[in-house]
C-alpha cells in the first residue's frame, strides 16, 4: 500500500496478490464487452498488468477502462506501458472533485493508507465537507483515509458492479472495530467478502497485514440500516392534516361561581395565566357569564357577584365545529374566544394556543405538500435549478456541492431537487419564469417569500409559532398578525400549485 506521507514513493502489489483480486472481481462470470472498469490511484499498473494477464489467460478481450493518478509522472509511464490497451489514463485524484466518468461494473484499487488523526485538521475537515465516512472532529483510531475510497468508488459503481480493494489487515488488533465500522458508513452496500488469511505487507514503511476486500450491491444489511421507500414516503406527506378549533382549544376550561371571592379569582387566573374564565351557576352549571383579570385588576374584596359578571358578547364565540382558518381570523382580532354557545361553553382558545402540537402537525402537511408542489412545478417547467439558484447569490461552489451530496443519497431521491431544502426551492421559483405562473412574488402574496421559510424552520424545530399575545410588534416577535398573514400565502400557493395538478 501506499503511504500518503511519501507521496513521490508508490509501492506495488505483489503479483499473486494482483491475480487473486481480479479473480475476485470476475467471480461471478467474464466482463462483457461494453462494461468498464475502473482503476482508482493506478500508480504503475500492477493491477491494469493482472487485469491483462486474466484476459490473455481466458481469451478475452480487455474492457474498455479509466484509470485515475495524482502523479503525472506515473500518467506518462503507465501510458506508455498500456498504449495497446483501451485505457483513458487520466491525471485526476479520485478523492477531489471528479468531472462525470459515468458508472462502472468493475472497480479495483490499492488505496493509500492513512490515519485520520495523523492528518492535518484541514485535510480532514475538507474530506469530511464531502465524505459521510470521514469524521472532521476527534476520529476513532481505526478511521482511514481508504475509507473515502469506498465511498467515492460505491459512489460510481453500477447497479450490478464489483469493487475489490486491497485494503488493511481487518482482524488486525489495531483494525479489530474496522468491518462493523465499515459496514455502518456504506449502509447502501453489502460486504461480501473478505479474506481472513492477511497477505503479508511488502512494505516496510507499513507495520499492517492486507486483505482483499470485495464489495458489491446487495440489499442492506437490515442490522445496519433500513429499506426506504421514497415514493411511500412521499405518499405518506401528501395527505392532509385538517384540525378545528376543538382540537386545539382547552376544553372544560377554568370556571367560576358567583359566590367566589375576586381575590381568590384573580390570583387563579394570574397562576393559570388566563386572560378571562365563564362563570357558571354552582348547581345547574349553566353558564352566566364572563370574568376578565382586567375588570378583577385591584379589587380585593367581595364576590364576583357584586358587578365582576360580564355578558359573554356573540363576537367573543366560536362555534366548536369552526376550523382552524376561521378560529385563526377571530384570534387575529381578540386574545382569545369562548368555544360553544354563551350558555354552554366548551372551551377558551387563546393566541397562545396557535403553538399546539396539533397546530405543527397540521402546518407540517401543510408544507411537506408545499415542497413538494414546487419540486413538481420546477421540474415540469424545466427550470435550470443552478443558474436560478446563482442568479439568487449563491456561489457555484455551493451550487456544485448541493449536487455532490445528492450523489450520496441517490438511492432514495429522484433527482437533485429532491435533497433540496425548502430556501433553495424557494430561491429557485423567484429567480425562474415559473415565478408569475403561481403568483409567487410579494406584491401577490402580501409578504416576503422568505418568511415562509422562516416559519417552515420553526415548524421543522419545534419552535413558537407564536412570540407574542400581540396582534402588533414593534420586535422581530413573530405576532398572530404575521403568523396569519404567512398561512394565508401559504394556502393561497398551495391553491395555485393544486390547481396545476403539481401536487
Amino acid at each position: 500500500m501506499r503511504d500518503p506521507k511519501a507521496p513521490e514513493s508508490v509501492g506495488q502489489v505483489p503479483t499473486d496478490v494482483a491475480d487473486e483480486m481480479v479473480r475476485r472481481l470476475f467471480a461471478d462470470g467474464t466482463p462483457d464487452p461494453d462494461e468498464r472498469i475502473l482503476f482508482p490511484g493506478v500508480g504503475r499498473g500492477e493491477l491494469v498488468e493482472a487485469v491483462s494477464r486474466y484476459c490473455d489467460r481466458h481469451d478475452l478481450d480487455f474492457p474498455e477502462s479509466v484509470a485515475l493518478e495524482t502523479n503525472e509522472g506515473l500518467v506518462e509511464e503507465v501510458q506508455e506501458l498500456f498504449d495497446e490497451l483501451p485505457l483513458d489514463i487520466r491525471h485526476l485524484d479520485f478523492l477531489g472533485s471528479l468531472p462525470d466518468l459515468g458508472e462502472f461494473e468493475y472497480i479495483l484499487s490499492d488505496p493509500p493508507v492513512a490515519r485520520l488523526r495523523d492528518l492535518s485538521p484541514e485535510v480532514r475537515e475538507d474530506l469530511a465537507m464531502r465524505f459521510d465516512t470521514i469524521s472532521a472532529d476527534e476520529p476513532g483510531r481505526d478511521e482511514d483515509l481508504y475509507l473515502a475510497f469506498f465511498e467515492q468508488g460505491l459512489g460510481m459503481l453500477a447497479r450490478e458492479g464489483r469493487l475489490v480493494f486491497v485494503t488493511p489487515d481487518f482482524t488486525s488488533k489495531r483494525g479489530h472495530s474496522a468491518i462493523p465500522e465499515l459496514k455502518r458508513r456504506l449502509t447502501t452496500f453489502h460486504i461480501e467478502d473478505i479474506d481472513a488469511s492477511p497477505v503479508e505487507s511488502p512494505y516496510d514503511q507499513i507495520e499492517l497485514d492486507v486483505v482483499i476486500t470485495t464489495v458489491a450491491h446487495a440489499e442492506p444489511d437490515p442490522e445496519y440500516a433500513s429499506e426506504v421507500d421514497f415514493d411511500g414516503v412521499q405518499e405518506a406527506l401528501t395527505v392532509p392534516y385538517d384540525i378545528g378549533v376543538a382540537d386545539i382549544m382547552t376544553q372544560g376550561p377554568m370556571s367560576f361561581y358567583p359566590d367566589d371571592d375576586v381575590h381568590d379569582v384573580y390570583l387563579s387566573l394570574v397562576k393559570n395565566d388566563y386572560d378571562a374564565a365563564p362563570v357558571r351557576e354552582r348547581d345547574s352549571k349553566v353558564c352566566l357569564g364572563l370574568v376578565s383579570k382586567a375588570d378583577l385588576t385591584g379589587a380585593d374584596t367581595g364576590t364576583l357577584a357584586d358587578g365582576y359578571i360580564k355578558e359573554i358578547k356573540e363576537s367573543l364565540l366560536v362555534p366548536v365545529t369552526s376550523s382552524f382558518d376561521e378560529t385563526l381570523d377571530r384570534l387575529r382580532e381578540r386574545r382569545f374566544c369562548l368555544v360553544g354557545p354563551k350558555d354552554d361553553v366548551r372551551g377558551i382558545v387563546t393566541r397562545f394556543d396557535l403553538n399546539s402540537m396539533e397546530v405543527y402537525f397540521h402546518l407540517y402537511a401543510k408544507f411537506a405538500r408545499f415542497e413538494i408542489g414546487l419540486r413538481n412545478a420546477i421540474r415540469d417547467y424545466g427550470i435550470d435549478w443552478e443558474d436560478a439558484l446563482m442568479d439568487a447569490g449563491i456561489s457555484w461552489n455551493d451550487v456544485k456541492e448541493r449536487s455532490e451530496k445528492y450523489s450520496e443519497k441517490s438511492e432514495v431521491a429522484q433527482d437533485v431537487l429532491d435533497i433540496l431544502l425548502l430556501s433553495d426551492l424557494i430561491k429557485i421559483v423567484e429567480n425562474s419564469m415559473i415565478q408569475e405562473e403561481i403568483g409567487f412574488n410579494q406584491s401577490n402574496l402580501g409578504i416576503r417569500p422568505s418568511t415562509i421559510n422562516d416559519l417552515r424552520v420553526s415548524v421543522a424545530h419545534y419552535q413558537p409559532l407564536i412570540h407574542t399575545m400581540d396582534t402588533t410588534s414593534w420586535t422581530k416577535q413573530r405576532t398572530t398578525g404575521d403568523f396569519t398573514e404567512i398561512y394565508e400565502a401559504l394556502n393561497g400557493c398551495l391553491e395555485s400549485i393544486e390547481n396545476q395538478n403539481y401536487v
